[in-house]
């Protein structure tokens, strides 16, 4: 899109201020317009300008997609479901007990600590909006859910033996400065789990500035794999294993929506959620994560 250029603001990873712009965005939920620029000194793609974290709150709805889950269909829960077991599963081979206490941060209304809780897990939950946080203390009564930004929150160190994060990291003003509570938050064998928009998948290079990965203003910060392995080690962390486990339809189908938005084809956006384009792109998904390029990458990471 251009050439480096000083961009009057650091970035939070490495202290440069020169960047290159990649792209334009404009917010599908709105009208504001947003640059993503990548670092010239470690390549964290950072977006601009970035949104005062007190406004952060304003760009999700009260139908964001991870708070709207009273209007879905069954087999719609039913897809959601089918995601968290496939994350357990891949969690499981590197868990180093069965069973202990889990912090989900950004837990939205609970579902993924429901399903922790049936194999015996201590849950606990932290979700800045009051509402999902409300939804999930339905979900999970007597199990600790905490309605604070992780900015806000505080636990003793090494507290918990299974720390995860679902889409949430790029949502984080400052997200060196959280991996390094979290791994205070981590005990010495615990895991860390991080899902996050995966640059090198099959759907990012097909919708190109449409991908949901480029969700701007909600996602401030994209990562790069080898940028994303240095941030972890900044916080006293490294990345284990990774792979492409979830995400698949869900991320499809959002940024088919966005393509069809943008070229005001409203109607075909129905056409677009019809069950049927799930079955027949299923060869698609398993493909693009059996070759590590679903739309959706987990790391996973224990403390140095």
């Amino acid at each position: 899109m251009g050439d480096p250029e000083e961009t009057g603001s650091v970035c939070p990873l490495c202290g440069e201020s020169r960047a290159t712009p990649l792209l334009e965005r404009r917010d599908r939920l709105g009208r504001e317009a947003f640059t993503y620029l990548r670092c010239q000194g470690c390549g964290l793609i950072r977006l601009h300008p970035c949104p005062a974290p007190g406004q952060l709150s304003r760009y999700y709805p009260p139908d964001y997609e991870a708070y709207r889950e009273e209007s879905e269909t069954w087999w719609q829960r039913w897809g959601r479901r089918r995601g968290w077991v496939r994350r357990i599963r891949f969690l499981k081979r590197y868990l180093p007990s069965p069973v202990g206490k889990v912090l989900d941060v950004g837990c939205a209304t609970g579902e993924f600590l429901v399903e922790v809780r049936k194999l015996g897990w201590e849950p606990w939950g932290l979700e800045p909006h009051a509402q999902a946080a409300d939804r999930a203390r339905q979900k999970l009564p007597g199990s600790p859910i905490l309605s604070a930004p992780i900015e806000e929150a505080e636990f003793p160190d090494s507290s918990f033996d299974l720390i995860t994060l679902w889409d949430v990291l790029e949502h984080l003003p400052d997200p060196l400065t959280t991996l390094e509570k979290l791994a205070r938050w981590l005990r010495r064998e615990g895991l860390l789990a991080l899902g996050v928009p995966h640059l090198e998948s099959v759907d990012a290079r097909l919708f190109g500035r449409h991908w949901i990965g480029w969700d701007a203003p909600r996602h401030l910060f994209l990562f790069p794999r080898s940028t994303l392995r240095q941030m972890a080690a900044r916080a006293g962390l490294e990345v284990i294993a990774h792979g492409c486990v979830y995400g698949d339809y869900g991320a499809f189908l959002l940024s088919l929506e966005t393509v069809l938005q943008a070229r005001n084809l409203d109607k075909a956006r129905r056409l677009a959620q019809l069950r049927l384009w799930r079955y027949l792109l299923w060869p698609y998904f398993r493909l693009a994560e059996r070759c590590d390029r679903g739309p959706v990458c987990t790391y996973l990471l224990r403390k140095r």
